[in-house]
């Protein structure tokens, strides 16, 4: 199985919908994934996501599943730096401190996430997310995953920043504070990841590629 997370485009984020700038970039990231052969596509139930997922689903004559695990997650949000705390270089740096990954699985009981939400939303991300992809196939054991139905589909998520970052380090087994601190999601950015279906019956899914806006520079886009 190949998995495709895209992040939306440029956000109204007050009407939860796509600017002008956004829905360009929408339809510049389209034509690119359908030249991939997907046979899938799943979207946040947020407008912005749904929004970006419809020239794909244009394009390729389909209907967009909505999936009501992948919301954006908000904790960010709910932080004393209202929305910054990934968006500054002192709390990336803080993130990456020993303080914090000593603490490991709970880096969200450290004083910079206390009262945020951080563990639940978190924790909650994964429970959805493995019973999704126990659905496609794949269960979820450790830091790898029994193939218990091999699926060859292609499919195109449309999701968030914070969603994509917390289920992309899931997958791969990457502690949160690094993904946060250090693969973030550009605007209609795309990452693949593969799920083989190996005759051992369980798999390491690998990134093949992650974040590639090519698809913007090749429309001369600015590139957020």
């Amino acid at each position: 199985m190949k998995l495709y997370i895209i992040r939306h485009g440029d956000p109204d984020y007050a009407n939860d919908c796509l600017t002008e700038p956004g829905k360009l970039q929408a339809d510049a990231v389209a034509p690119r994934l359908a030249s991939y052969g997907i046979d899938r596509i799943v979207t946040s139930p947020q407008g912005r996501a749904r929004q970006t997922a419809q020239p794909l689903a244009d394009l390729l004559d389909m209907t967009p599943e909505v999936a009501s695990w992948a919301h954006e997650i908000y904790f960010q949000c709910n932080h004393p730096t209202k929305g910054k705390v990934f968006g500054t270089a002192a709390p990336e740096e803080i993130m990456r401190s020993d303080e914090v990954l000593s603490l490991g699985d709970q880096w969200h009981t450290h004083p910079l996430y206390t009262g945020t939400g951080a563990g639940e939303e978190v924790a909650g991300i994964h429970a959805a997310s493995d019973m999704w992809f126990e659905k496609l196939g794949y269960r979820r054991e450790g830091l790898r995953y029994e193939v218990i139905s091999p699926n060859d589909e292609t499919i195109a998520l449309f999701c968030h920043g914070g969603l994509g970052t917390v289920l992309i380090g899931h997958i791969l087994g990457i502690p949160e504070p690094i993904c946060f601190s250090a693969f973030g999601l550009s605007l209609t950015g795309v990452t693949l990841i593969e799920f083989k279906n190996t005759e051992s019956g369980y798999t390491a899914p690998r990134c093949r590629f992650h974040n590639d806006t090519s698809h913007l520079f090749e429309k001369n886009m600015e590139i957020l």
